[in-house]
Parts: structure tokens; C-alpha cells; sequence
């Protein structure tokens, strides 16, 4: 066991479960370069108890300056004012004291007990009404994002990096994104007047569903999320990324070159077309080159999904999957 219970970069299975401050943690659920993401739970007095995803800055990291200190501080408060049934709900932000006398922040989320939209992607291509449940359920989602307001003006926030990873679909079949840690930091404007941002900051996200403005330096809007929605209704219809290469930059000239590879012949339009009628094109509208191209909101995005001659509740049939992934686990 690590000679802190506090240096979380250190704890492995066999250590768990261990106290850490008010929680207790329970399982490792999630790493990143900047946290680790634990199931947990938080004791109170009489016995209370409640699951929670426990994000927890990575302490080295965050001892040497790696990390912005408001970083996580960042994240929480703008959690804090998202509260929809297909968004991560954030109940606490925290600082817990280590050994030596220093503070390490801490973020608890809603625990999902489920899977993520990257392992049910792993069983595509997928019933025509489940994969457009889902599509609908994140537009629901993206929608409750983009039309945030802040003190009653539009708060012009963006997800960012909309990837199947930050997509958990629940035991209940229900479709719920996480990870605001991007547009928190690109928003700094927005939540504390006076603050701004780097321009470097807008090359943050991950490059094989990022839009082209994204990988092209350019602030993104609503569209950048509507283009990583069509990469990811791509994937969940064929099985496969849309956008590949052996390096980053080979999967960021590929998606710069949109427009060109929605016309190539490895693209599976057709196919997708004759097993979900009409999702290409919508597909053909998401994945435009030009942001100007796509459809001017989620909410119209929302509407052309729901016109679909296969759409419909797909909520039992989502769970059933979930419980056979979990149970080939």
C-alpha cells in the first residue's frame, strides 16, 4: 500500500477500498491525463451513504504547476449549474489535505453504473431504433448545453470534446454525457467576468471527432458539436471510426479533408442508408467541411432525427444491451 492513502496516482485494486477524506474509494473507473476518476462513497453521520464518481486531480501533477489550481474549481462550477436528466449531475467539489500538509482538489459526480458509448459501439452496427435513441437522447443533451444561460444572457457554451468515451449509457438505459473539463476552462469568461482564456486552449479535444475550425484554431460554436455527433452516429451505425490514420496528424488532415472523405469510396453511406433510412443524410448535413453547411442548431439536428421512419423509444432495448455487455465483462 502506498505509504500516503492520499497519493491516488499510487492506489491499485489491491489497495481499495481506502478512505479519502469523506469517501471512501471503492474501484478505479476512469483515467486521464489530468485525474483519476474513482466509484466511491461518501459516509455522513447515521449511517448515510451515497455513490459517487470521485474525479481527483493527479497529485505530482498538480504539485509541480502541470495543472491549472482552478482548473477542476472550474469544472465544478460550471457542473454545478447544469442540471438536466441527460447531463452527469456534480454534487460536491472539495479540497482533501495529504501528508505533507498540501491540498489536492476533488470533484464528485453522479455515479453510472453502466457502460460507456465506446463499448456499445463495440456491438455495431446496432438496432436502427436504438442507435437513433441514442442520437437523440445526446441531442437532448447538447441542447440543454448550448442554451445555458448565465445570468440571463446565453452563457455560449460548447462541449468540446463530444467523444463515445464521455457518453455513459446506464443499467436503465439512459444516455447521460460527462466531462465538462474543456468547455469549463473555455468558459472562464462566462462563469468569472474578467478572466480569459489562452488561444492555445482552443486546440484542446480529441482530433478523430473534433470539427475542422477545432483542429484549425478557430472558437467553435454549436456546429463543432453537431459535426462530433455525426462522427459518432457514423460509428455507432458501421462499427468503425470515420476518420483513421497510424498519427494524430494523419487523423487531423482526414478530418480537415471532410468534404472529400464523405465522398470516398470506403465511406459507408449506402449501407447505412439501407439498414437506417435517412440517416445519411443527416449524416451528409452533420459532416460538412464548412460550418455553414450544417444544420444551424441541435434542436433542428433533434427534429430531422425525430422525422425518422425508425425512430422511436428505445429505452428497454438499450438496457438489455448494457446488461449483456456488462455481464461479458
Amino acid at each position: 500500500m502506498p505509504q500516503d492513502p492520499h497519493d491516488t496516482d499510487a492506489l491499485t485494486k489491491t489497495d481499495l477500498p481506502i478512505r479519502f477524506g469523506r469517501y471512501v474509494l471503492q474501484d478505479v473507473v476512469g483515467e486521464g491525463g489530468m485525474a483519476r476518476v474513482f466509484q466511491a462513497e461518501l459516509e455522513g453521520p447515521g449511517g448515510f451513504r451515497k455513490e459517487v464518481a470521485l474525479k481527483i486531480m493527479r497529485p505530482k501533477l498538480y504539485e509541480r504547476g502541470g495543472i491549472d489550481p482552478d482548473a477542476l474549481a472550474q469544472e465544478a462550477r460550471l457542473g454545478g449549474r447544469l442540471h438536466h436528466p441527460n447531463l452527469v449531475d456534480t454534487y460536491d467539489f472539495g479540497m482533501a489535505e495529504l501528508a505533507g500538509g498540501e491540498s489536492i482538489p476533488y470533484l464528485a459526480m453522479e455515479y453510472v453504473r453502466g457502460c460507456t458509448l465506446h463499448e456499445i459501439i463495440s456491438r455495431a452496427p446496432l438496432e436502427p431504433s436504438i442507435l437513433l435513441h441514442v442520437g437523440a437522447e445526446i441531442c437532448q443533451a447538447l441542447i440543454h448545453i448550448h442554451e445555458l444561460e448565465l445570468d440571463g444572457r446565453p452563457a455560449g457554451l460548447v462541449h468540446r470534446d463530444l467523444k463515445p468515451s464521455n457518453v455513459l449509457v446506464g443499467a436503465a438505459g439512459e444516455v447521460k454525457l460527462v466531462d465538462f473539463g474543456i468547455s469549463a476552462a473555455l468558459q472562464r469568461s462566462a462563469l468569472l467576468p474578467g478572466e480569459t482564456h489562452k488561444a492555445e486552449d482552443r486546440l484542446w479535444g480529441t482530433p478523430a471527432y473534433m470539427a475542422p475550425e477545432q483542429l484549425g484554431g478557430a472558437a467553435p460554436d454549436p456546429r463543432a458539436d453537431i459535426f462530433s455527433l455525426g462522427v459518432i452516429l457514423y460509428e455507432l451505425a458501421t462499427g468503425t471510426r470515420l476518420f483513421q490514420g497510424e498519427q494524430t496528424t494523419d487523423v487531423a488532415t482526414h478530418v480537415q479533408q471532410v468534404d472529400r472523405v464523405m465522398g470516398g469510396q470506403t465511406v459507408q453511406l449506402e449501407e447505412i442508408d439501407a439498414s437506417v433510412p435517412g440517416l445519411s443524410r443527416i449524416l451528409r448535413q452533420c459532416l460538412h467541411q464548412e460550418r455553414t453547411r450544417r444544420p444551424a442548431s441541435v434542436r433542428a439536428l433533434a427534429r430531422e432525427i425525430d422525422g425518422l421512419p425508425d425512430r422511436q423509444p428505445a429505452g428497454r432495448a438499450l438496457r438489455d444491451l448494457v446488461a449483456h455487455i456488462r455481464e461479458g465483462r
